[in-house]
């Protein structure tokens, strides 16, 4: 059998040119991390209450850096991510816990669905966060805000969720 997309089927490149299966852990850490940049897509696409838009805009584009530097994208500088985008959620992080009360307990259910929402960004930040460990520990890859980052994001989305809910 000679034809082409049959051999490809199964694989995928990366922004490097770097082929690989699509069950390559780096694969899945991205694709995680593009399905998270979607669902925030979505929450700025329906907020009219809260002025998520710049916000959640920016951690987009701290996401695109991230799966840029993960893909080894000629263009970013290997550890190139930096600590000026974690200090920037920290700032938001200690701004929200001023204002939001934290529960203390879990939230199942959500009334407005834009903490629903709000929640499913945050648990799929969860599994990137756990997808890009794998790929630290398989590949040599190793930026530790990465994973700083991601962590911290997904407390930024819990306290967002709470806020839009709480409200």
């Amino acid at each position: 059998m000679n034809d082409k997309k049959a051999q490809e089927r199964g694989f995928t490149s990366t922004l490097s040119q770097r082929k690989l299966s699509k069950a390559d852990p780096l694969i899945e850490a991205l694709g995680s991390m593009d399905e998270a940049c979607a669902v925030l897509g979505m929450v700025i696409s329906e907020d009219r209450e809260f002025q998520l838009k710049e916000t959640l805009n920016v951690c987009q584009r701290h996401l695109s850096q991230i799966m840029a530097e993960l893909s080894g994208y000629k263009d970013i500088k290997k550890g190139k991510f930096s600590n000026n985008s974690i200090k920037w959620l920290d700032i938001k992080i200690e701004d929200l816990k001023s204002k939001v009360p934290i529960p203390n307990r879990f939230i199942m259910s959500f009334e407005k669905p834009i903490s629903a929402k709000l929640n499913l960004a945050r648990s799929v930040i969860r599994r990137a966060e756990r997808r890009v460990v794998a790929v630290f520990q398989t590949s040599g890859l190793t930026n530790p805000r990465v994973l700083d980052y991601l962590n911290k994001l997904s407390t930024l989305l819990y306290l967002l969720q709470v806020k839009t809910e709480l409200a």
